[in-house]
């Protein structure tokens, strides 16, 4: 059983208690790992309290325990999880259940309009459509269902609302579920988080509804600048990016956007200068995180010598934790990052969704000959 790493009379972790995520896996939260948490996939039909029932589960290992296997990886981070929800609902430790849906993250669908390289058509239609099928929109949440209007009901007690996608501002489904916190007078009461990749242009209409919440927090999913963000994010297009950036800080304002950067194989080279480029040019928060999945593209399986390379690279810079995750011989997996790549384009290229698509080996020739050698 996990060991309680925070010695106080609150539980490690509020999240069991008071929140949900709704992705294609429903858990407490968007980190906790546990085998049997249902699928949304496979449990279409399930009312709310079919996953409040198995959330209580985790509660009973915080009752008993404080904490959950499932917690580990979260718990044991420099900054965990954990702490965002302890800090807006922290919780003494007692032998009450909850119902209670204070903080919901939901993806209602894959509604994309890009593909970007780590994707897949779970979360992206985009993807899908890439990979020569037929754009498919998978609804994990779909606005018909008993579940739907169950979680339209606790709108009423929703402090935070995290929304992803897909694409969240071009899903109806989030404009549909936005206006119901309004209709419900809840909305001034809420704090919404919504993740974008910043290429959907919004009416009047929408910014409308989005004023009317307490808070926006607008997260944008970039992982790259130029031609970096237009090869990791495919279909987006830098100049009308850039621009449709410049309506989002003047609808928004700087201190409610939000630049979140995945790290990968592809990008580490010029991580840190893209971040610097964010940091310098708009004055934004950035968020980043190191990729672990695909295993093709985690900077954990790149070679001795390209490792050697990004040690040397940002050992005395303020990105040397990017290091951490590539160094960690526990992450390593036996796959070829160049071979994986190489799929990937190949695939672009085989059903001609991008008719100007070109192979990363040409774009970055240099980055492409580090992640290509074997020793």
């Amino acid at each position: 059983m996990s060991i309680n790493i925070f010695m106080n009379d609150q539980y490690t972790c509020s999240a069991p208690f008071i929140a949900m995520s709704f992705l294609n896996i429903v858990r407490p939260c968007c980190q906790i790992i546990e085998p049997s948490t249902p699928n949304l996939a496979t449990h279409p039909d399930k009312p709310l309290d079919f996953y409040l029932e198995r959330r209580q589960q985790v509660q009973k290992s915080y009752i008993d325990y404080n904490s959950h296997p499932g917690c580990d990886t979260c718990l044991r981070q420099n900054h965990p999880y954990a702490n965002f929800f302890n800090a807006n609902w922290p919780i003494q430790r007692n032998n009450n259940y909850s119902s209670d849906i204070k903080q919901l993250h939901i993806q209602f669908n894959n509604k994309c309009n890009l593909a970007c390289r780590m994707c897949s058509p779970s979360f992206s239609s985009m993807h899908d459509k890439e990979s020569g099928g037929n754009g498919e929109i998978r609804h994990n949440i779909a606005p018909h269902t008993k579940l739907y209007s169950q979680l339209v009901d606790k709108i009423d007690e929703i402090e935070y609302l995290y929304l992803t996608g897909g694409e969240s501002f071009l899903d109806p489904t989030t404009w549909d579920f936005l206006e119901k916190c309004v209709t419900k007078d809840r909305a001034k009461h809420i704090q919404l988080q919504i993740n974008t990749n910043g290429t959907v242009s919004l009416n009047k209409h929408q910014l409308n509804i989005l004023d009317k919440f307490k808070q926006r927090f607008i997260h944008i999913s970039v992982d790259g600048t130029g031609s970096m963000a237009e090869y990791t994010r495919t279909g987006l297009v830098w100049d009308k990016w850039s621009k449709n950036l410049d309506k989002y800080i003047k609808y928004f304002t700087n201190e409610s956007i939000s630049i979140v950067y995945t790290v990968s194989a592809l990008n580490v080279w010029q991580f840190g200068e893209d971040c610097d480029f964010y940091k310098k040019e708009f004055k934004f928060g950035l968020h980043w995180s190191t990729l672990t999945h695909p295993h093709g593209l985690s900077i954990s399986n790149l070679s001795n010598h390209a490792k050697q390379h990004l040690n040397d690279k940002y050992k005395n810079t303020r990105y040397k934790n990017i290091t951490n995750l590539m160094n960690d011989v526990n992450e390593v997996q036996n796959v070829s990052i160049a071979n994986y790549i190489d799929m990937l384009d190949e695939r672009a290229i085989k059903y001609n969704k991008w008719p100007n698509y070109i192979r990363y080996s040409t774009r970055f020739p240099d980055y492409w000959k580090l992640i290509n050698t074997n020793s």
